[in-house]
């Protein structure tokens, strides 16, 4: 009786300290969740600041090409004609 008694015990001891891990990995996966989120979101932020400005070069060549083509339109340069 009086093992059955201990192992009951040690049984709710070894029960306990399974919850305690069970909820501490909880906690260590969810802290690693957060973090990589965070990551990615400071990616994303820099990323679209990269596109955005891309995009404004990109807007200010083409103009800057559709410029100089029309101001060159149908003039003779280094034997070329402009069209």
């Amino acid at each position: 009786m009086f093992l059955l008694l201990v192992s009951f015990d040690i049984i709710g001891v070894l029960l306990k300290i399974l919850d305690f891990l069970f909820i501490a990995e909880q906690h260590l996966e969810q802290h690693i969740l957060q973090e990589q989120c965070q990551r990615l979101q400071h990616s994303n932020h820099e990323l679209n600041l990269t596109a955005e400005t891309l995009s404004l070069r990109m807007a200010v060549s083409m103009v800057a090409l559709y410029t100089v083509s029309h101001c060159y339109s149908g003039v003779q340069i280094g034997g070329y004609i402009m069209i």
